[in-house]
């Protein structure tokens, strides 16, 4: 039953580019074996990947603030999604 709702979260994908962003890296993620807990906030999550770089705060302010992202911001939250992706797949292998 968990793993039904933890996967639950990737049938929606967003419309909003950075939402989409997260949607499919988290899905990545997932699929990994490093998933987001249920309750776990994005800032708890990347903490426990070891990522404290990853700046969660953009993300939440474009899903819950309900704001649009710099140009300047948007490529930030690329490169450190980049970077997790990166090193998730180090850390599988």
């Amino acid at each position: 039953m968990f793993v039904s709702m933890a996967l639950s979260r990737f049938t929606d994908k967003p419309n909003e580019p950075v939402r989409q962003l997260f949607f499919d890296f988290e899905a990545f993620a997932h699929k990994k074996g490093f998933g987001r807990k249920q309750s776990e906030t994005i800032e708890d999550w990347f903490e426990r990947l070891d990522a404290p770089y990853a700046d969660g705060a953009l993300y939440q302010k474009v899903r819950y603030g309900e704001e649009t992202l710099t140009e300047n911001e948007v490529k930030t939250f690329k490169e450190d999604l980049s970077s997790l992706r990166t090193a998730l797949s180090n850390k599988s292998q």
